[in-house]
């Protein structure tokens, strides 16, 4: 499958920080292990949807 390179580098930023952002929101919402998972997609869906560069995401999981 094709992915131009804004698509290749937000997959691999989806990778190295959706554990972090999933264990934030799975202890936010009081450890509801179904809806931590839908927020934390929903979260990069939405990035990209807006293409939010996820070369700025932070070390802890950040946009800015």
């Amino acid at each position: 499958m094709f992915m131009n390179h804004h698509s290749q580098l937000f997959a691999q930023r989806y990778t190295q920080h959706i554990d972090e952002i999933y264990r934030f929101l799975f202890f936010a919402v009081n450890q509801q292990q179904e809806i931590a998972e839908d927020l934390a997609s929903e979260t990069f869906l939405k990035a990209f949807e807006h293409h939010i560069p996820a070369t700025r995401l932070d070390r802890n999981g950040n946009w800015h």
